[in-house]
C-alpha cells in the first residue's frame, strides 16, 4: 500500500489545521480560563476574609454605642467662651494642691476651627512624682474637656525622692467665635 503525494498532502493539511487552530483558538483560550480561574480562587478568598471581617462588625458597633453612651454620660464640658482665666486658675490651684514648685503656664494662639476653637498651653512645673501622678489625675477629672498631648517627665529614675521636672503641653476647647460652615 503506497500513500499518494495528495494523500500526504491533504494529511500535512488536516495537522497544519489542528496545529492552527490550537495554537490560535483552544491555547489562547486555555490560558485565558487558566488566568479567570486563578482570579476566580483569589476573589474568593478575599471574598472570605471579607465575610470574616463582616463578622466582627457586630462587636464593632457595640463598642461604638458604648462609647456614645459613655461620651453623653460625660460631665465633660466645652465652655461657649475662650475664657482662660477660670482655667488657669483652676490648674494653678491643682499644681498648688500638689505642691508643685517653679510653676509656669504658656498660653499660645488660639486656633480657630469650623466648630470649635483650640486653645494650646505649656505648663512647667517641678515636684515629686506623686505630686505629678496627682496633677495628672486632677487634670483629667476637670469638668472641663482638656487632652494632654505632652507628658515629658526628666529626674533620676533610681531616686524617687528627688523632685522632677515637668513638661506638659495640654489643649483645651471652647465654641465661642469658631467659624461658621
Amino acid at each position: 500500500m503506497r500513500i499518494e503525494f495528495d494523500q500526504k498532502a491533504t494529511v500535512l493539511a488536516v495537522l497544519l489545521l489542528i496545529g492552527l487552530f490550537a495554537g490560535l483558538c483552544w491555547w489562547p483560550r486555555q490560558r485565558e480560563r487558566t488566568a479567570l480561574r486563578a482570579q476566580v480562587e483569589k476573589h474568593a478568598a478575599q471574598l472570605a476574609a471579607d465575610r470574616q471581617r463582616a463578622d466582627a462588625l457586630p462587636v464593632v458597633r457595640e463598642q461604638v454605642a458604648k462609647l456614645r453612651r459613655e461620651a453623653a454620660d460625660s460631665n465633660k464640658i466645652v465652655p461657649q467662651t475662650s475664657e482662660l482665666a477660670d482655667l488657669l486658675r483652676r490648674l494653678t490651684s491643682q499644681l498648688d494642691t500638689q505642691n508643685m514648685q517653679e510653676q509656669e503656664i504658656q498660653t499660645e494662639a488660639i486656633v480657630s476651627g469650623a466648630e470649635f476653637n483650640v486653645i494650646p498651653l505649656t505648663l512647667r512645673f517641678a515636684g515629686s512624682y506623686e505630686g505629678v501622678f496627682g496633677f495628672v489625675r486632677g487634670v483629667e477629672s476637670m469638668s472641663r474637656l482638656t487632652r494632654i498631648n505632652v507628658l515629658e517627665i526628666v529626674g533620676v529614675p533610681t531616686k524617687p525622692q528627688e523632685p522632677v521636672t515637668v513638661r506638659m503641653d495640654i489643649t483645651t476647647f471652647s465654641t465661642a467665635g469658631a467659624k461658621q460652615p
